[in-house]
């Protein structure tokens, strides 16, 4: 049935008439809108951050020194039958250096797959910055600083310095900017690195990075690879393999193919980075269930101003059917109350979120968390402002069910006789 001039010419009548009532229950329902897109803004604006300094810094996937499979069952060969009376405790690793064998020809191999934009091996291991009297334990990664450029942004997020002094400077090294913070160093002074095994040397600062994510900027630092492999004693030997594609959001199909062509273990950034992405993905749940829960409470505000509406119009109802106006007739023009409150708190909620938004991201102040930034991160996305919308309309419209129903089982004769 198609919706007539009468049904929204009485709908608008008794929305007019109650002019507070319905202004209250649209601004309940436009401030619902404008909190949830607010809101979500507001938290997707650092997850948003956190994962392009993440996927930009770190690559897209990193092929590690080991098999997925850790442990050597080195005994399944000979004991394959479940019954035998052989059991393995306390298996000792076996002692051997990690690393990557003939890393040039599993580079080659990575570069030659169709999905892959570059790859850039390094050497990873743990050494103790000192300056003065402060010193940090810090995360030291051995690059060739050309293709590292290729493979991460790290050569966009100096600070101060510079990233080619690299090749230039005897046991050059970035520090990030935590890092430096920490012990006081900066560019041109020289700290004392301590490998793991007692290895030390004076070493240049020949620039500061940072990424914005404060655990890398407070733990990491770089220096040639070549530097790195003495420092760490792993003389010739790459630890991982840092790995671009051609899009961040196919890396675990990436990093999968990549693993089974090589048969070493390679870590998507989704894979690295799995506990942040969880809590991203609880702390939006709770945003969406709290948002949900104000436009419920707006609900109920519209299902009680149609509901004293249905019984101030009862007599109106009885005169109506006398004239002839089906119960299709009564429910749709109740029903066309709930849709323009929610319609019209919609679009005044979208508005009001876009002024919200505006207004937060002009105020600046530092902010150093899990990312560092200028203020509060505002992310907007239009499928926030069209699913709160639509969330707004479908709400209302439920809201609307119950009286525009009761509306509609009145019986004319029953209502003229004074029985309803």
């Amino acid at each position: 049935m198609f919706i007539t001039n009468l049904q929204i010419h009485m709908a608008v009548r008794y929305l007019l008439r109650r002019r507070r009532q319905t202004l209250i229950c649209v601004l309940g329902v436009a401030i619902g809108v404008a909190v949830f897109v607010a809101m979500s803004a507001m938290m997707k604006g650092f997850e948003v951050k956190f994962i392009e300094e993440t996927v930009e810094g770190s690559g897209h996937a990193i092929i590690q020194n080991e098999p997925r499979e850790t442990v050597t069952r080195f005994l399944e060969k000979s004991y394959q039958d479940q019954n035998n009376l052989v059991e393995i405790v306390r298996q000792k690793p076996q002692d051997k250096v990690a690393k990557i064998r003939n890393p040039a020809r599993v580079v080659e191999m990575v570069r030659n797959l169709p999905s892959v934009v570059a790859a850039a091996p390094t050497v990873t291991g743990n050494m103790v910055a000192i300056y003065g009297a402060k010193q940090i334990s810090i995360s030291v990664i051995g690059i060739e600083p050309r293709e590292q450029t290729r493979v991460t942004s790290i050569g966009d997020k100096i600070v101060d310095g510079s990233f080619e002094r690299l090749y230039s400077t005897a046991n050059g090294v970035l520090l990030g900017d935590g890092v430096a913070r920490v012990i006081g160093a900066r560019t041109d002074d020289s700290v004392t690195l301590t490998g793991p095994t007692g290895a030390q040397t004076t070493a240049r600062v020949v620039g500061i990075f940072s990424t914005g994510v404060t655990p890398v900027d407070y733990t990491r630092a770089y220096m040639l690879l070549r530097d790195a492999q003495v420092m760490l004693d792993k003389p010739n030997i790459i630890s991982e393999i840092v790995v671009k594609g051609d899009n961040p959001d196919q890396a675990r199909a990436l990093s999968a193919q990549i693993e089974a062509i090589t048969g070493y273990k390679t870590e998507s950034w989704q894979e690295a980075n799995n506990n942040f992405l969880s809590i991203f993905v609880i702390q939006q749940a709770i945003t969406n269930i709290i948002c949900g829960a104000i436009l419920v409470v707006a609900a109920f505000g519209v299902f009680n101003i149609l509901t004293m509406s249905v019984m101030e119009k009862i007599g109106d109802i009885a005169i109506m059917r006398s004239y002839g106006l089906t119960r299709m007739d009564i429910r749709y023009a109740f029903l066309l109350q709930g849709l323009m409150i929610g319609v019209v708190g919609a679009v005044l909620g979208t508005g009001l979120a876009r002024s919200i938004i505006y207004i937060i991201r002009q105020f600046k102040f530092p902010v150093e968390g899990l990312v560092k930034a200028q203020g509060i991160l505002m992310h907007e996305n239009l499928r926030d402002y069209i699913v709160a919308a639509c969330a707004a309309v479908v709400i209302t419209m439920l809201a609307a069910y119950l009286p525009s129903s009761r509306a509609a089982r009145f019986n004319p004769v029953d209502i003229l006789r004074g029985r309803h």
